[in-house]
């Protein structure tokens, strides 16, 4: 039996380069995860499983607390092999402890799914979770599906399937976060806070208000992920699905994020030295007439690469960036975004940019006729100046202007581009910009 949401086809189109290691087309059957079913040296292989130290087969949150507690200081493993859900009534926690292993048989056999009305708070945060991981080193949750019903409960804070603060050496594998659309507008499928040495990886995020969301998060990757079908509230209240703030050092590459309303599907802010690479972004839909973009770099970034992504058939612009610094957009295919938008872009510079360089990228919208006011590139039409910019090596086709400069743009530099097919070449409407040897 499979359970498709997506063919695999749809996932290796578009940019030749972009690749979603890691992420397969459709959920295999149940039985192909267990041990002993004939592929359990597989799932061994992929999974790592060890000899668990404790087996839980009562499905309740009791029975896997007890397991947690009662491994030894030095850590071990918990194996969770029960074959129906395991019911949550009150959070579990792993707090202050090292070197422990939560692992199911498979994100379609084991499921921690939340009970309806129950109080989930995480002992000493403002949250409310399935899982809580606090001041804890080398943890590993793996194999198994989080679900949390859909609701909030009464003590009306956010909940999320994994809630992890002040851990080190992180590792989130093969986990699913379904049901996570509660009316609090801040739920989150997995919610990382002020921790260091984090990898996500394989992990899929359904049916959720944000995705995978780090705050304040030193040295992490996110790989090989999924996040589908989330719905962010409104307008007024920011929600993606990979939310990235305050956080430095950091990858997010292989990853598939589609058909999700959002404020923005990746969203950056007060974040240094990270990585968008080799993922796509599609189908980023709108509030009401509202566009949302695909990426959003949202003031106070610095030394942010995008490279090698595809960002195709989102609402707003491919890419948004505001008061940022040492920006890069390289190599990356933008296609016929801000449908929904009026003046919708493939990349758009809003203002208080510095020492931003696009190339190598192509910029293409299909749309007939162009939208007016739509560009491939925009700079300098938010209130604050963008600067010291380099537009090179580009080939942008099928916009009202292939470039558009605005009056708050200022030493732009915009050469040896294709820009040919847009009903203009190049607006400059700055000061102090240079725009030559490009095909119009």
């Amino acid at each position: 039996m499979t359970n498709c949401r997506f063919s695999r086809g749809e996932i290796l189109a578009g940019a030749g380069a972009v690749t979603i290691a890691g992420l397969t087309a459709c959920d295999h059957s149940a039985s192909s995860l267990l041990p002993g079913s004939g592929n359990s040296q597989a799932f061994g292989s992929q999974y790592h499983v060890k000899t668990p130290d404790v087996e839980v087969k009562k499905p309740t949150g009791a029975a896997i607390q007890k397991a947690i507690d009662g491994l030894p200081s030095s850590g071990g493993t918990v194996q969770l092999t029960a074959d129906v859900p395991y019911v949550i009534d009150k959070a579990l926690v792993i707090n202050k402890r090292q070197n422990i292993t939560l692992i199911g048989r498979g994100p379609i056999v084991t499921r921690l799914q939340a009970k309806s009305g129950a109080q989930l708070k995480a002992p000493g945060q403002n949250a409310e979770c399935i899982l809580a991981i606090d001041s804890s080193t080398g943890i590993t949750i793996q194999a198994l599906e989080c679900d949390t019903n859909n609701e909030n409960n009464s003590s009306g804070l956010p909940r999320y399937g994994i809630g992890a603060w002040s851990a080190k050496s992180l590792t989130i594998s093969a986990v699913t976060f379904i049901n996570g659309q509660g009316s609090d507008a801040s739920n989150e499928g997995l919610s990382v806070n002020d921790s260091s040495k984090v990898q996500i990886e394989n992990c899929k995020v359904l049916d959720s208000r944000t995705g995978f969301a780090l705050t304040n998060v030193t040295n992490f990757t996110v790989t090989s992920c999924l996040v589908q079908d989330c719905q962010g509230v409104d307008a007024s209240t920011t929600s993606a699905g990979i939310a990235i703030v305050s956080s430095t050092s950091g990858r997010v590459s292989g990853c598939y994020l589609t058909q999700n309303q959002l404020s923005a599907s990746i969203y950056l802010q007060r974040t240094s030295s990270v990585l968008v690479g080799s993922s796509r972004v599609s189908y980023t839909q709108p509030f009401g007439s509202t566009g949302n973009p695909g990426i959003l770099i949202d003031g106070g970034n610095d030394r942010i690469n995008v490279r090698r992504t595809l960002l195709a058939h989102n609402s707003g612009s491919g890419v948004v960036l505001t008061n940022s610094t040492i920006v890069t957009v390289k190599a990356c295919t933008i296609f016929e975004n801000g449908k929904f938008a009026t003046g919708g872009n493939g990349i758009n510079l809003a203002g208080g940019n510095s020492k931003v360089e696009l190339y190598g990228n192509r910029v293409l919208n299909s749309h007939r006729p162009a939208p007016d006011g739509s560009s491939g590139i925009a700079a300098g039409f938010g209130d604050s100046m963008d600067s010291d910019t380099r537009v090179h090596d580009v080939t942008v086709h099928g916009w009202d202007a292939g470039v558009s400069l605005g009056q708050n743009s200022k030493s732009i530099d915009v050469s040896y581009n294709d820009l040919r097919f847009n009903k203009k070449c190049v607006n400059n409407g700055g000061s102090g910009n240079q725009v030559g040897d490009n095909r119009c």
